[in-house]
């Protein structure tokens, strides 16, 4: 029986560095591996898909399959998730170059067309780039109650190619994600991820003003963090009055857009105070069973969906 070409040390830290260089999709990963896509747990141990990092998972693999195996299955990945502009045999012959592995003729060949085709792009991205870059909204989205153990699910959920982070104003971070709109208009979310840290609380309700749409996170196994969620709905009643102001539009006002979410395994908050509040400030109630099945993008999504169409209206 023939041994399997694995991957060095070398070519593997090469590999995950150009992963992480590209923004390569972790959810590709852990959805073939939760779907027994790819058997790299043979003892069939549970897990979460937070407990598994791109690192965690690109090592056991190699582990297991051979380079010829993880080139063409990478690419594969690659190739769909940047919407098929790339061919995915340039995709491999791109890895391969970066394992150090010879190239065939063929694969440099694809190299050549692929370094003709980024040109073209360049040049016409300087001449044009600016008014395809462009956006048609600009909506500010709050979310309040999202613990930092939740931060990297929060991250992972969403594609990071479409997202950028800011940090540097006090108890905020900042994303700006760019996503499209029911109406195929181009639209940049401004998401304040507003820290719950006593530090900054005389700092909180600044942040509220011109808020399009307000996510709020509890903690279904502590009531505490339930109760939270009345604070900031008393705070965001006194500086919005729960309601977007959209100042080109002659002042419109419109309802304020809110998701609720819930967040845990077992619930020991009692489900009709849940669907009291959802009653009273007219919201979305979202539940996730657990850090790794987070449903933000479609959230946000449906948030966006809830301004235009009101504004609209």
């Amino acid at each position: 029986m023939l041994e399997k070409d694995l991957l060095t040390d070398v070519q593997l830290d090469k590999l995950i560095k150009f992963l992480k260089q590209i923004k390569y999709s972790r959810k590709n990963l852990v959805d073939d591996l939760l779907e027994s896509t790819i058997d790299i747990y043979p003892e069939k141990k549970p897990y979460q898909k937070s407990e598994v990092s791109l690192d965690e998972i690109i090592h056991q693999i190699s582990q297991q399959y051979d380079i010829n195996w993880i080139v063409s299955y990478l690419s594969s990945h690659i190739y769909e998730q940047f919407e098929k502009t790339i061919s995915q045999g340039q995709v491999q012959a791109i890895i391969k170059r970066i394992l150090g592995i010879t190239l065939t003729s063929t694969e440099r060949s694809q190299l050549h067309e692929l370094r003709k085709k980024v040109q073209r792009y360049e040049r016409f991205l300087d001449s044009f780039g600016k008014w395809g870059k462009g956006y048609d909204h600009r909506l500010k989205i709050i979310m309040l109650g999202l613990k930092e153990e939740y931060s990297e699910n929060f991250l992972d959920s969403l594609n990071k190619i479409d997202v950028s982070i800011e940090r540097g104003t006090v108890g905020v971070d900042f994303y700006k994600y760019a996503i499209e709109g029911h109406d195929k208009s181009s639209i940049i979310l401004q998401i304040w991820n507003i820290a719950d840290d006593k530090r900054f609380e005389f700092l909180r309700k600044q942040y509220y003003h011109g808020s399009a749409g307000i996510v709020l996170f509890f903690n279904k196994n502590n009531y505490e963090s339930f109760e939270k969620i009345k604070v900031y709905i008393s705070e965001l009643r006194e500086i919005t009055n729960l309601v977007f102001v959209m100042k080109k539009i002659k002042k419109k006002y419109i309802k304020l857009p809110i998701a609720l979410v819930g967040i845990g395994e077992s619930n020991v908050v009692p489900e009709q105070e849940i669907k009291s509040i959802v009653e009273e400030i007219e919201a979305e109630y979202y539940d996730i069973s657990s850090k790794g099945d987070f449903q933000i993008p479609e959230i946000l999504k449906h948030l966006s969906y809830q301004v235009l169409t009101r504004l609209n209206d």
